[in-house]
């Protein structure tokens, strides 16, 4: 069940990204709320539990976006491998270390998707272009929301037999 209302949380934050981003509400500001719920998992969920979880993040991002589903799934277990492997030196259940690893795993990310994109339309002459202003943006962004609600995200509804570091 806790897995069901996992995915169920991560389609309506990639939903929320997706009615944000293409509103123009706030711009090119548009935080990846699915890459925060990811970095705070990786500070709580151990084992399988971990790798389940973050294939269901990818797989509620494949289902809401039109990024290529496999740079979806590597780049969001690579987030995740290095957020699991920082954790031992950055608390990743404290806010600053959440906020500052996720602004930074938001520039990772959507460069390794532009890569993705770019790969993918070479071949009919289409190249997407990413300023560093996007990304600014989008890292600024991301870590605020990591900051300010990443640790709310492992209270989320639901939730709370995922979170048990004992289950």
């Amino acid at each position: 069940m806790a897995f069901g209302l996992l995915f169920l949380w991560s389609l309506w934050a990639y939903a929320f990204q997706g009615l944000l981003g293409s509103s123009g509400a706030v711009g090119l500001a548009v935080p990846d709320l699915g890459l925060v719920l990811v970095v705070v998992l990786s500070g709580r969920l151990e084992g399988a539990r971990a790798w389940a979880a973050v294939l269901l993040l990818a797989a509620a991002r494949i289902s809401l976006s039109g990024d290529p589903p496999i740079a979806v799934f590597a780049g969001l277990l690579f987030i995740f491998g290095a957020a699991r492997w920082f954790r031992r030196t950055l608390d990743l259940e404290r806010p600053i270390p959440i906020g500052v690893f996720s602004g930074a795993a938001a520039v990772a990310f959507m460069l390794w998707l532009e890569i993705a994109q770019e790969a993918r339309l070479a071949g009919a002459g289409v190249f997407p272009e990413l300023t560093a202003a996007d990304l600014w943006c989008v890292a600024l962004a991301t870590g605020l929301v990591g900051l300010g609600l990443g640790r709310s995200l492992t209270r989320l509804p639901g939730l709370g037999p995922l979170m048990r570091r004992n289950a």
